[in-house]
């Protein structure tokens, strides 16, 4: 036998170790081939697992009126956005508005600010678990 057919031959006989070798294929070895399911979470553990900020946030002025946007989470937990504000950066931020996602949340959203005096606006996400996520600052645009 060549030499090039011996290492031809022990190729060959690592095929089947790697073949079709996952991470689900080796637990299932691992647990006497038995297959294993992994449990929905429940709401309470739902309910800690706050959606990350929105994205790509962003002033534009539409006929003199400042209009925040902003990009969804593309997350499918997220119910709403809330909108805050506050005009005296010594106080805290108020709710202003809620905006309901919509579809797959990968969107653009916008809010349009009436009587704007230079505030500071900050949005935030929040899951159908009622779970609110940071609040991104939106920095202000006189």
């Amino acid at each position: 036998m060549k030499r090039t057919d011996i290492i031809l031959l022990l190729n060959l006989s690592l095929i089947p170790l790697f073949a079709g070798c996952s991470q689900n294929n080796i637990y299932r070895s691992a647990n006497n081939g038995s297959e294993l399911t992994y449990p929905e979470l429940t709401n309470e553990q739902n309910a800690i697992i706050a959606p990350g900020p929105p994205g790509n946030l962003w002033f534009s002025i539409e006929s003199g009126n400042k209009i925040i946007n902003w990009q969804g989470t593309r997350d499918d937990t997220v119910s709403y956005y809330t909108i805050y504000g506050r005009c005296d950066k010594n106080s805290s931020l108020k709710k202003i508005s809620q905006i309901k996602s919509i579809g797959d949340n990968s969107g653009m959203y916008s809010f349009n600010i009436e009587n704007d005096s230079g505030c500071d606006y900050s949005i935030s996400a929040t899951s159908f678990y009622g779970a609110e996520g940071s609040k991104e600052l939106l920095k202000t645009m006189k």
